[in-house]
């Protein structure tokens, strides 16, 4: 019996290539949460996750940004440590590092 593991690779793009004009994550590190806030150069669909270092997503969402997106993000029931913030869009990620304090 072959059993198999799911993998998180993650090649790291910069803002433009992923059509952001902003990306900003704060306060960072944190307590209770985060605060996302990102604008855009074109309207479309980004993908938006948070994992921890090891690959396991603890919030995957896809979500139309016509300008600008806000979003407070809460991983308070978490344990301090670092965490691993990503944006995806046409196949093409930037990653963030977070800590939780």
């Amino acid at each position: 019996t072959r059993t198999s593991e799911t993998v998180m690779l993650v090649v790291n793009a910069t803002a433009a290539e992923v059509g952001l004009e902003k990306l900003a994550l704060a306060p960072n590190p944190f307590r209770e949460g985060f605060d996302l806030r990102l604008s855009v150069r074109e309207p479309g669909e980004l993908r938006i996750w948070l994992a921890t270092t090891d690959g396991k997503f603890l919030l995957e969402e896809t979500q139309y940004v016509s300008r600008q997106w806000e979003k407070w993000i809460s991983i308070s029931e978490m344990p301090s440590g670092t965490y691993v913030f990503g944006v995806e869009r046409n196949g093409k990620t930037i990653v963030r590092k977070v800590i939780k304090q």
